[in-house]
């Protein structure tokens, strides 16, 4: 007897157990994966704190050191994260922001200001008073999809921890976010999602997908989006060209004076070495609005829902970019 569907019962049932199977496989893949040290080192919790009346609210996150030698800041105080962990409703910038700096098995928490940031990419760059333990790198390509990823993060403001999972899909929602199979929660927002095969930062994580059925801000726990790193070079390279240009210029040459007994008849008149230009210090630059731009995806959205700090709010839906960006902050 035919079912009454497309495609008879033992097939179905074949795929099912080759799908499985697949499935199976894969976490296995995953599980056997170990993060390094330095990877998990590289990500630290974020927080800001802010007064509401007579309470004292704390909003929590992930954050990651970055290498960006290649800038110019040489400095390993510099961390990637998520710009809604560091803005509040009304987009202005938190004033208290803090990072949670492990070494051993004691953790200290030191201050860190925004250096530059980007409202449709939803990512910031700030800046540590201290040095970081440790520093991730960008990729240079996407891997393919299905290949295992790790994403380092603060689910709900517990320490930082590795989960493991796969490369799906990107074009979600209007930002083109990719997308990855793995553990993901509020807190996880501003980690890197590392490919496991190259050890190289491919994202930063944004948000989450709403969960079906459940309570408004509840995200799918098993899917997480993320900015992909070629966006995040074009933010760093857009936002940080000034200091870069000034830390990889050439110095001076020398002037070469040669000094003879008689100088030829026609020789031309001797010209004093110009002097080496004075040295360049930045002032911070003036915020300046940009252009309005519509994130599209609050918690109310039902297509997207950011992976917000717990205790923190999701950015306003319309906001205006400004470029906030100043050198450097600590000595």
């Amino acid at each position: 007897m035919r079912e009454s569907g497309n495609m008879p019962a033992s097939m179905r049932s074949w795929l099912f157990i080759l799908i499985l199977c697949n499935s199976v496989f894969a976490q296995t893949e995953f599980q056997n994966y170990s993060a390094p040290a330095w990877m998990q080192q590289s990500a630290v919790r974020i927080k800001t704190e802010r007064c509401e009346g007579n309470y004292i609210v704390t909003g929590h996150g992930t954050a990651f050191g970055i290498d960006l030698a290649q800038y110019g800041y040489n400095e390993p105080r510099y961390l990637l994260s998520a710009c809604h962990n560091v803005r509040d409703t009304e987009g202005r910038i938190y004033s208290d922001i803090k990072i949670e700096v492990r070494d051993g098995k004691s953790a200290h928490w030191y201050p860190c200001k925004v250096v530059a940031f980007d409202l449709k990419l939803d990512i910031c760059l700030v800046e540590s008073a201290v040095e970081l333990p440790s520093l991730a790198s960008l990729a240079s390509e996407i891997p393919p999809v299905g290949s295992p990823v790790t994403l380092i993060g603060s689910p709900r403001g517990i320490p930082i921890a590795p989960y493991h999972g796969y490369l799906m899909d990107h074009g979600m929602c209007e930002h083109d976010l990719w997308q990855a199979n793995l553990p993901f929660d509020h807190g996880d927002s501003g980690g890197p999602f590392f490919s496991s095969e190259s050890e190289q930062v491919i994202g930063v994580a944004v948000a989450g997908i709403p969960k079906k059925g459940g309570p408004k801000g509840a995200v799918n726990p098993n899917i997480g989006l993320f900015t992909a790193f070629p966006d995040v070079q074009h933010f760093l390279a857009s936002r940080l060209p000034s200091r870069r240009n000034v830390a990889t210029q050439a110095p001076p040459r020398p002037s070469v004076k040669i000094v003879s007994a008689e100088p030829p008849p026609h020789a031309a008149p001797k010209v004093a070495a110009t002097p080496a230009p004075p040295r360049v210090r930045h002032k911070p630059v003036a915020q300046q609005p940009i252009s309005p731009l519509e994130r599209g995806g609050d918690l109310s959205d039902d297509r997207l829902a950011y992976a917000a700090p717990v205790h923190a709010h999701a950015p306003d839906r319309a906001v205006t970019e400004t470029a906030y960006s100043g050198g450097a902050f600590f000595p």
